[in-house]
């Protein structure tokens, strides 16, 4: 997949997901790009501009498999729901962020959609607790107990 293919497919999903008023950026991104290393996407985003800028790890380079067009998906969704996230609640945004895109993708392709990942996201606020205008998704992958 190509930089202009992801953000065709980034496009079709700001459809979906009804953001078609903000002004998204994608594209694939190097390991060494991402805040962190084990990263599969990342997303910040400037709520009072409505636009987002969203990096999806090169799947060549990629610390694991993945499936881009969750990954895609479920950064995009933090523009809707990192607005009500706090430090308190976030793993439960994470979760209803995985569900949510779980669900969808599997409508989108029927059965054929398996998850080939167990993901989950890490979301850092940047600026004062109360600044909500910018903030940073990050799709990570689980970590082995």
């Amino acid at each position: 997949m190509t930089n202009a293919q992801l953000q065709q497919l980034a496009e079709e999903w700001q459809r979906l997901l009804r953001i078609q008023d903000w002004d998204v950026t994608v594209r694939f991104a190097r390991p060494v790009e991402m805040f962190d290393r084990d990263l599969l996407g990342q997303c910040r985003t400037l709520a009072n501009l409505k636009e987002a800028q969203v990096l999806i790890c090169d799947p060549a380079q990629a610390p694991e498999p993945m499936d881009v067009e969750y990954v895609l998906a479920h950064e995009l969704g933090h523009i809707l729901l990192d607005p009500l996230a706090t430090k308190s609640n976030m793993l439960h945004v994470e979760q209803a962020l995985h569900g949510f895109v779980h669900a969808l993708i599997k409508l989108r392709k029927g059965d054929k959609h398996e998850e080939q990942v167990d993901l989950v996201t890490a979301v850092k606020h940047a600026g004062s607790s109360g600044n909500k205008d910018r903030a940073e998704g990050r799709t990570r992958r689980r970590r082995k107990a």
